[in-house]
């Protein structure tokens, strides 16, 4: 149908939202009140043309030396500047700044002097980085890799606290990343049980800079009652009061004299329904491996540890009913033998899923008594796989050696090359690693072993990363340590995706209806919903007072928001699109990207589409039939999603989706300057959350 923007309802639907909010119940479902958009533009939290990597702490005095690594994982050469700056924002350095070519490396001290104090570290650019930092004793005993943070969020997961406080500090650093504004932030740690305010407010450009038990929660008093020693940071006490200006990472140190042992996590807000944790190592009595789970959404869950051999055979699984909000730390062995269950034996990598929630983890790596407690690596776990993965800190001289990890979570055998690359981009060599990586096989050696052959000893003189590139999707991460004079360290992280992420929105921001927005609304010919087609779920409200998130508590696959394309009234079509900026497409572009949820699908009539055009100037009179449809929901398919479990979603009258990430290959638009567009199509039936939308 040749639907086009109405200038008429237009002008209508800009009239009644400025001049009348309008309170509507109709039968069984809750009524809108229209929200009268703020049409004050809010300051962004960084120039818009630039890209952003946050290193949320920096170590650089008479123990520690921070080194920064970059990779431009553009297609076109990236200059770059790095900003040092203290807890109060102060640069405490000139800016070092400098030039890469496209997969150029540069890997440095932060400076070489000593620096007092905790510390951080800002990248700015005008391409795509990647970042990471690896925090090394100036003993040479100690080292830890953290990947650089490449957005800001309104809140952030704390997986772990160490409640062992006579074993194990707990440090954590976070940082408001806002360039623009002047209000600072009330920092907030929610442990579901209660909520501790920070030293605060945390200015922007600031760091708080904090370890658990000594300088949050001291003696006598300790640690709450029945605090579940994880939680949410947000930078104020109501998270829908709050802004996306937050980075963080997470330091776990183990006590005790000639005890070495310490790892880093860099902290998100990605939930997900599966998590894959691509090693696993019990060997003896060397090393052990920990992993810790929790259940983030509002009911119980029934979570599934599925365990594979290296040739990718499915082992015995084991299986727990988590409690909204319960998390579950152990040696991997516990999992199974706290059910009278054996480990099973040639377990190589595990998966953790569930139907019923949404989860965060991570695992460590570390060596046991009679290695000495000298090493130790923490891994966050990645939720889901790619077909090219960076190792960018590849180190195989006689003094260092690199290990790689990766698992095809694919559903086809998948052909694995593995590229070496030196510091100025320069491909050194292809190799073939496997021609028929099985569906669930894992590959695991070190990067000197995989390049090593008849005529070769190792990768090619002068490589510093690896990309592995497979026919299909894998998880990966990286361990690296020394050799000489002993092993006395490692770092590790995981393999970075590429292609990078270009183009993200988290719909945090409260500024998509304003005036000034990069985003817009319009309504289509036949919509008759004079409200806001499209919102934020924490800013529309009903006849009761509470807004739509409020309303309908969940966990969300990122931050805290997400947006909402509204059902109608009753007998009211609410039919209006939301339009992204206009985006330049990357010559290796590959795919988009969101999280999409339906509520009361039985109420479906009409499909709801996300489209692509080439048109950008969309205006009155403009007709979706110039766009290319990418993905279009019939009433069949909202209707045959399954459904959330969560407790909110689930009761009369209310039914949710679950939430499903879809993923649009347009690869086919390579170089173009497009817009995308959600389009909402509900004729008093279904409402559609979008979250977390991806270009990459």
């Amino acid at each position: 149908m040749n639907y086009r923007i109405s200038f008429f309802r237009l002008m209508l639907l800009i009239c009644i939202v400025f001049i009348m909010p309008i309170n509507v119940f109709s039968g069984s479902r809750p009524g809108r009140v229209i929200r009268i958009p703020n049409r004050v533009s809010m300051s962004h939290k960084k120039d818009a043309a630039a890209h952003h990597l946050y290193f949320p702490l920096l170590k650089n005095g008479t123990e520690y030396i921070s080194y920064i690594g970059l990779v431009n994982v553009d297609n076109q050469a990236a200059n770059f500047t790095i900003h040092v700056m203290d807890s109060s924002g102060t640069e405490v350095i000139t800016p070092t700044t400098g030039t890469l070519d496209p997969m150029g490396r540069f890997y440095a001290p932060v400076s070489t002097d000593e620096l007092e104090g905790p510390l951080w570290g800002e990248v700015v650019s005008d391409g795509v980085l990647t970042g990471y930092l690896n925090l090394m004793g100036r003993d040479n005993e100690r080292s830890m890799f953290v990947r650089a943070s490449d957005t800001l969020q309104k809140q952030l997961y704390l997986p772990h606290i160490a409640p062992e406080v006579q074993y194990w500090n707990t440090y954590t650093a976070i940082v408001n990343g806002n360039r623009s504004d002047t209000e600072p932030s009330n920092v907030f740690l929610d442990f579901v049980s209660g909520s501790t305010p920070l030293d605060g407010p945390l200015k922007p450009l600031a760091q708080y800079y904090c370890e658990w038990a000594t300088d949050v929660y001291p003696d006598p008093d300790g640690f709450p009652e029945g605090m579940p020693f994880w939680g949410k940071i947000w930078n104020n006490v109501a998270a829908d009061k709050s802004d996306d200006v937050l980075a963080g990472m997470e330091l776990f140190v183990r006590k005790g004299d000639e005890i070495h042992q310490e790892c880093g996590l860099d902290l998100g807000s990605e939930t997900a329904e599966t998590l894959y944790f691509p090693h696993i190592d019990v060997n003896g009595s060397y090393w052990w491996t920990g992993i810790a789970i929790e259940n983030v959404s509002t009911g119980t869950a029934t979570v599934t540890f599925q365990p594979y051999d290296a040739s990718g055979t499915a082992l015995t699984p084991v299986t727990y009913d988590m409690t909204a909000s319960q998390k579950l730390v152990k040696v991997v062995q516990s999992f199974w033998t706290d059910q009278s269950l054996d480990f099973p034996t040639n377990t190589a990598w595990i998966k953790v899923s569930t139907a019923e929630g949404r989860l965060i983890g991570y695992e460590l790596f570390g060596t046991l008594d009679d290695a000495g407690y000298r090493l130790l690596a923490g891994i966050n776990a990645p939720s889901s796989g790619e077909v090219k993965l960076l190792y960018p800190h590849v180190d195989s001289s006689a003094d260092f050696w690199t290990g790689v990890a990766a698992v095809n979570i694919g559903t086809e055998a998948a052909v694995v090359s593995a590229v070496a690359y030196d510091n100025s981009g320069k491909l050194l060599k292809t190799i073939t690693i496997s021609d028929n990586l099985a569906p669930n096989q894992k590959i695991v050696n070190t990067v000197k072993a995989f390049f090593t052959d008849d005529s070769n000893d190792g990768p090619p003189e002068g490589t510093t990363m690896v990309m592995l590139e497979s026919t299909q999707p894998i998880v990966g991460f990286e361990l690296w340590g020394n050799l000489t004079p002993e092993q006395d360290y490692i770092s590790g992280m995981l393999a970075t995706p590429l292609p990078p992420i270009f183009f993200r929105e988290n719909f945090e921001r409260d500024d998509y209806t304003g005036q000034n927005s990069e985003w817009e609304l319009w309504p289509i010919s036949d919509n008759q919903d004079t409200g806001l087609g499209w919102d934020l779920a924490s800013l529309t409200s009903y006849g009761t007072g509470d807004t739509f998130h409020s309303s309908y508590n969940q966990s969300v696959p990122g931050g805290f928001d997400y947006i909402v394309g509204y059902f109608g009234d009753q007998n009211i079509r609410n039919h209006q699109i939301l339009v992204s900026p206009v985006i330049t497409l990357p010559d290796n572009v590959s795919e988009a990207s969101f999280y999409s949820q339906f509520g009361w699908p039985d109420y479906a009539e009409d499909p709801d589409a996300f489209y692509l055009t080439e048109n950008t100037a969309i205006g009155d009179g403009w007709s979706l039939d110039s766009a290319t449809a990418l993905k279009t929901f019939t009433k069949a398919d909202i209707q045959g999603f399954p459904l959330s479990n969560e407790p909110s979603l689930n009761g009369e009258n209310t039914s949710f989706t679950r939430w499903k990430k879809e993923r649009v290959d347009i690869s086919a638009y390579a170089g173009k300057t497009v817009r995308f567009i959600f389009e909402i199509n509900s004729l008093y039936g279904e409402s559609w959350q979008v979250d977390r939308f991806e270009v990459r």
